[in-house]
C-alpha cells in the first residue's frame, strides 16, 4: 500500500485535534504540557509538519491514549 504522506499528516493532525478536543483540551493547555510552541502544535494539527515519533508518543501519553488509537481508521 502506498501512503500519500501529505494526506496522511492531515489524517494525524485530524485525529489529534479530535482525541484533544473530546477530552475537552485547548490546544494552548496540550501544548504547555508538552512544553512545546502552541504555534508548533498548531502545525502537527494542521498537517503542515512531519512529527517525529518521538513526539507522536509524547502528544499520546499526554491525552493517555495510545499510539494505535491516533492511527487507526486510516483509508489510503
Amino acid at each position: 500500500m502506498i501512503i500519500d504522506s501529505e494526506k496522511y499528516l492531515h489524517f494525524i493532525g485530524n485525529r489529534i485535534i479530535e482525541i484533544r478536543t473530546s477530552k475537552e483540551i485547548t490546544q494552548y493547555r496540550l501544548a504547555k504540557n508538552l512544553m512545546m510552541e502552541q504555534s508548533n502544535l498548531a502545525r502537527i494539527e494542521n498537517g503542515e509538519t512531519n512529527p517525529t515519533i518521538k513526539t507522536l508518543l509524547k502528544i499520546c501519553e499526554v491525552l493517555e491514549t495510545p499510539l494505535e488509537e491516533l492511527i487507526k481508521g486510516y483509508q489510503a
